[in-house]
């Protein structure tokens, strides 16, 4: 079997087009069940049908197998790329983020206004507590940084938090 070149164009046999129509009912079923929806198993079994015209040696009386064949690998290709999609969404690193709200971006700056103003008046031991925690270290680093245990560190971040947050009220 001999598949055609994208430029090649030749002439496909009536007889194709008529074994086509009487499988493609079944095709959509099989791409139904592999699919999300009825749409897609439609574009699936529309592109299997381009794929098969392709080739220029196509046994007729082996069609309806050698269609089934490609509409099921088109689903898997098809779940594939969907599950690709869905692994790299939910990824945090990969997720671009959204273009914020400037209303969000008003409230974030009011905010960083206010934390940036009460911080004179924490310790200057809460103040490095606030900015490694700030920087994204993790608790056991923070300890290992400031030579304490992570449950100390842990006890203090509470602390601040607790203090800032009766400052709010």
């Amino acid at each position: 079997m001999r598949q055609q070149s994208p430029g090649q164009t030749a002439e496909v046999p009536a007889r194709f087009w008529e074994e086509c129509a009487k499988v493609r009912p079944q095709l959509v079923g099989i791409a139904a069940r592999h699919t999300a929806g009825s749409g897609q198993a439609e574009d699936i079994v529309h592109d299997a049908l381009l794929r098969a015209a392709h080739f220029s040696e196509l046994d007729l009386d082996r069609l309806h197998p050698f269609l089934v064949t490609v509409v099921k690998r088109l689903c898997v290709d098809e779940a594939r790329r969907r599950s690709t999609a869905t692994r790299a969404h939910s990824h945090t690193r990969l997720d671009p983020l959204a273009v914020a709200d400037p209303a969000e971006l008003t409230c974030d700056r009011a905010e960083a206004d206010w934390v940036a103003s009460t911080l004179p008046r924490l310790t200057e031991y809460e103040r490095e507590l606030v900015a490694l925690v700030a920087n994204g270290h993790p608790h056991n680093d923070i300890a290992r940084m400031l030579g304490t245990t992570p449950r100390a560190t842990q006890t203090a971040i509470h602390r601040v938090r607790g203090k800032i947050k009766s400052w709010q009220q």
